[in-house]
């Protein structure tokens, strides 16, 4: 995610107090059987919110998988 872009096209949307906030989660499982490792489960996981205030009033939009290329359609949403 290019931030400065999201930022930049936020602000010329008219949205103010834009914020953009990130967590990334890491899982390992695994499962044995009879000794042996049964499965091993690895995932990666970056989760992203944006927020600001637009028209006055807060809104708020939670990301799964983060486009640059479609900023402006999500921001004008």
């Amino acid at each position: 995610m290019n931030k400065q872009l999201w930022i930049e096209k936020a602000l010329g949307l008219g949205i103010q107090e834009f914020e953009i906030y990130q967590s990334t989660t890491v899982e390992k499982e695994m499962t044995w059987f009879q000794g042996q490792m049964d499965t091993l489960v690895s995932s990666k996981v970056t989760g992203t919110s944006i927020r600001g205030i637009v028209d006055g009033k807060m809104a708020n939009m939670a990301l799964e998988e983060v486009d640059d290329d479609q900023c402006e359609i999500i921001l004008k949403s």
